[in-house]
């Protein structure tokens, strides 16, 4: 796999900040279907390919595994739901994917984190 994801540095907080710039560019595109082509485009993945390369044997124990697969699925679904503009079905995925966890506690608190600069 050619994807630039295998690049990334194995911290998760060297990561994030090495994806400043692709963040920004998936925020300045204003909806959640642009933001997921963003990253698409820069890493060489769709969120379906990454939840497929969370299960492989090479990242399935060290840093993906199901739990990672499901955010991603999770993560799609918000994607549709953000497209449909069903803002009921929106919150409520939204709500799931706040729920979904892996290793030491929440995606959604694992996001909050990063946002709020404590590993920069």
């Amino acid at each position: 796999m050619n994807s630039v994801i295998w690049r990334l540095p194995r911290s998760r907080y060297e990561a994030w900040e090495s994806m400043k710039g692709v963040r920004e560019a998936a925020l300045e595109d204003g909806t959640a279907r642009g933001a997921a082509q963003v990253f698409a485009r820069e890493f060489g993945l769709g969120l379906d390919e990454l939840g497929t390369l969370f299960l492989t044997a090479k990242w399935r124990h060290s840093c993906g595994g199901q739990a990672w697969a499901d955010i991603c699925s999770k993560v799609q679904e918000l994607v549709k739901e953000a497209d449909s503009r069903d803002e009921k079905r929106f919150m409520a995925a939204l709500g799931e994917l706040e729920t979904l966890h892996h290793n030491t506690g929440s995606a959604a608190r694992k996001l909050r984190d990063l946002l709020g600069g404590m590993y920069t």
